[in-house]
């Protein structure tokens, strides 16, 4: 995945390069909305046991000098995740490694409350541009999973959710379509802080800016 998500930038930063016609950003605030697939990536506890998901997301994007290479962007993502595997919950301290379940229902989510800041190299020029962006925010996970054991028809449910402070860095391409609207290709790898390892996933987007 780490490969994949490192080819994925390369790739942005010469398509950028390849194309030649200047693009040019409204200066001041324009709103930011996107749509993608959220890939879990660790640890084990975590990417093993979920499937990736549908990501959506909003904000606020504002420019902060005239050249416009430098913006903040503030955002809420949500995401969906489904389950697995049937041993989505041998890592989650409900069942003794190796239990046998079935899983009846199930979901995950992840709310991200986001500022990143994001800067486009001033040597890029081009109607496709990329760029760098990072910041951070607050991540709140929850899992949610129906399941009985092997043998007992009776249904279980663990329920857990918390909130965590979080840091996400990637990078995207900027694609000018008119003058008030801008298409853009994204992928950010987040990672939450908590007492034990936290998740890690890479949410793959592409949005409008207008």
């Amino acid at each position: 995945m780490i490969r994949t998500f490192l080819g994925f930038l390369i790739g942005l930063i010469l398509l950028g390069q390849a194309s030649g016609v200047q693009a040019q950003y409204r200066a001041g605030r324009m709103w930011a909305f996107s749509s993608g697939v959220l890939f879990p990536v660790g640890p084990n506890t975590f990417s093993d046991r979920w499937k990736s998901g549908a990501n959506l997301g909003g904000g606020i994007h504002y420019c902060l000098e005239e050249e416009q290479r430098v913006s903040l962007r503030a955002t809420a993502e949500y995401s969906r995740l489904s389950p697995q595997k049937n041993e989505v919950l041998d890592e989650l301290g409900i069942v003794d490694p190796g239990a046998r379940l079935h899983v009846l229902d199930g979901s995950g989510s992840i709310w991200d409350l986001t500022v990143n800041l994001k800067i486009s190299p001033r040597w890029t020029e081009g109607r496709v541009v990329p760029y760098l962006i990072g910041g951070a925010g607050l991540m709140r996970v929850s899992q949610d999973v129906t399941f009985t054991r092997i043998g007992n028809t009776e249904p279980e449910r663990v329920d857990q959710s918390g909130t965590d402070l979080g840091w996400s860095l990637g990078a995207g391409l900027d694609a000018k379509l008119a003058r008030e609207l801008t298409v853009f290709i994204e992928g950010q790898y987040k990672i939450v802080f908590s007492d034990d390892p936290g998740p890690r996933y890479l949410p793959i987007r592409i949005g409008v800016l207008f």
